[in-house]
């Protein structure tokens, strides 16, 4: 298909207004003259139909109301063959809509160069209210323009999720409604948008994904592997897509895959196809697509590894097995993409080995010389660290539940006018201060960050035994690392350096790995226990410093600011010190408010 086949126009020009919605003043580019539409008022009217188009453009009811009572008719268009509906919906003016629709204005009705729909003007522009105000009252959402495009293609081409979550649970056909060119919505997500939403949408919402163009013949999963789409690849096969499905020329998604030479996307389109028996699979390749299997080795892998280490350790010369241990390193990091390992079970796994690493060394190194109290502050630092990581990895950190009716409260907020900060892959509308968390899948209430070495989300219900994490893996390092050093001493008073060397290489290394947790761990608490002193949270810095007041059009619709959510609290009393006021925000964070 060419470019101009399938340009997304917005035939407006927009300037704002003093209530804050979107004025749209006429222009040649928008409507057409007025020779092609026989439905030009007559010259005596003309200037009253443009002091009634303005009042649209600016949301003046009363100037509209004035207007209707001197004689013009609410489905009467301007010289350009536009109508008073159709400047209410591209401003967003409810009222004005409301008004006109009372008054028995045409939901419907056609006007413009691209003869479209009011409904049309709203979503291309992306006005959600404007958007449901006219479907509620009747608009069709599968009117084609001239250019072919419904309004839910107007809609998911501007990447407007709000509308598009709308126009699914409103209409029942919307999901799957074509274009001239047979082109669904889950198509142009596919053709054009690189983000999750609104394709996760259509996809979860039951759209028809071995639905074909009509020029090519290709799916939405061809039109993917086409634009090297990974994230569209990916939720296309969320939705069980047919991987092997052909077009016109016989060629399957996996072929373009091919022959574009993704490799990630290739990879995916294997696997999946595996896991269908659409081609064959070695031992191997089973092993890979077994997800459980996999997940188990990520956890147990880290372990593994330091068992090998160990074992390298004392039955080669040291010298060699470090060099082993660095060249397995160096090939573990350019296996691993190091992007995605937040996402696996690989950190939490290494957190588990290293401080079962610390633990059995302490146990079953005889010369390890250190007093009493050592011992028990070693064991008690250690039972810490178990206890509050199994706390933070298993215990809910304030997940919000779904709903039992999400399609049916999310119309409701969005009529009422209510829809602040909504989650469309959870389809819940979160308090300030949540976030859905992609590691998770799941929306959390006061968000801080997510801890990939806990594999859990941390908020203010477990921020405490995450503290207490850190500090006991710290203490434990430092207890663990003094007594080794302690222990060095006192062998090298008697022994030289390379003996040391030779005949403890593994609890070298073990104490290079203390020192660093004690370096880690101690920066790591400074910079949590600021951030609870200012009363601000991990997501809240990060947004301040990487796009502070940066709008977004994902799949979370954004109406107020986040960042007095969490557990801020604002310095509202001018007389307070900072000192008072940073004493405060410690003191309420420990006691849990």
């Amino acid at each position: 298909m060419s470019e101009e086949e399938h340009v997304h126009v917005h035939p407006r020009t927009q300037s704002s207004t003093p209530e804050g919605g979107e004025e749209v003043s006429t222009s040649s580019e928008m409507t057409p003259s007025s020779s092609s539409n026989p439905s030009v008022p007559p010259p005596t009217q003309i200037s009253l139909i443009q002091r009634a188009v303005e009042a649209c453009q600016k949301g003046v009811e009363e100037e509209l109301v004035h207007c209707l009572k001197q004689g013009i008719k609410p489905n009467d268009v301007d010289g350009d063959g536009c109508s008073l509906l159709h400047w209410a919906a591209i401003n967003n003016h409810e009222k004005v809509i409301k008004r006109l629709l009372s008054e028995g204005a045409d939901v419907n009705i056609l006007g413009g160069i691209l003869v479209s729909a009011p409904l049309h003007w709203a979503a291309r522009v992306g006005n959600l209210n404007a958007c449901a105000v006219l479907a509620r009252a009747g608009a069709r959402c599968d009117v084609r323009d001239t250019q072919g495009y419904t309004p839910m293609h107007l809609a998911v081409q501007g990447c407007f999720t709000p509308i598009v979550a709308y126009f699914i649970h409103h209409y029942d056909y919307a999901v799957n409604v074509t274009d001239n060119s047979g082109m669904t919505s889950a198509m142009w997500c596919s053709y054009r948008n690189y983000d999750m939403f609104p394709l996760r949408l259509l996809v979860r919402a039951g759209a028809d994904l071995r639905i074909a163009e009509s020029l090519q013949g290709n799916t939405a999963l061809h039109l993917a592997c086409q634009e090297r789409n990974l994230t569209a690849v990916k939720e296309l096969l969320s939705g069980g897509v047919d991987v092997m499905a052909t077009n016109n020329q016989q060629e399957t998604p996996l072929d373009i895959a091919r022959n574009t030479r993704n490799a990630k996307i290739i990879k995916l389109l294997e696997s999946h196809a595996r896991r269908r028996g659409s081609i064959s699979s070695s031992c191997i390749k089973s092993f890979q697509d077994n997800q459980p299997f996999v997940r188990t080795l990520q956890f147990l892998g880290p372990s593994m590894f330091f068992c090998v280490v160990f074992l390298s350790f004392y039955w080669m010369h040291p010298a060699i097995a470090l060099v082993v241990l660095i060249l397995a390193a160096i090939l573990l990091r350019m296996k691993l993409d190091i992007h995605r390992i937040t996402h696996t079970l690989i950190p939490i796994g290494i957190t588990v080995a290293e401080a079962l690493a610390m633990l059995s060394t302490w146990s079953l190194s005889p010369q390890l010389w250190v007093p009493w109290w050592a011992h028990i502050l070693f064991l008690l630092c250690m039972a810490t660290l178990f206890g509050s990581l199994i706390r933070c990895a298993l215990c809910d950190a304030g997940s919000i539940p779904p709903s039992t009716r999400p399609y049916e409260e999310f119309k409701q907020l969005v009529d009422e006018k209510r829809l602040s900060y909504f989650c469309y892959t959870c389809f819940v509308n979160r308090p300030v201060g949540s976030k859905h968390c992609a590691v998770c899948d799941k929306c959390v209430v006061n968000f801080d960050h997510h801890c990939p070495w806990l594999n859990a989300c941390i908020t203010r219900r477990n921020h405490r035994e995450f503290l207490l994490f850190v500090l006991s893996v710290g203490l434990t390092s430092l207890v663990f690392a003094g007594s080794l050093i302690a222990f060095f001493s006192f062998y090298l008073r008697e022994h030289p350096f390379k003996e040391l060397a030779y005949n403890y290489p593994w609890e070298i290394f073990t104490l290079f790995l203390a020192c660093l947790h004690v370096i880690l761990m101690s920066s790591l608490f400074g910079v949590q226990a600021m951030q609870i002193a200012q009363g601000v949270t991990t997501n809240q810095m990060l947004k301040r410093q990487s796009y502070p007041r940066q709008s977004t059009r994902e799949g979370h619709s954004r109406m107020g600011d986040e960042e007095s959510g969490g557990h801020s609290h604002h310095h509202d009393d001018g007389h307070e010190s900072g000192c008072v006021f940073y004493i405060r925000n410690c003191l309420n964070f420990c006691a849990g408010q």
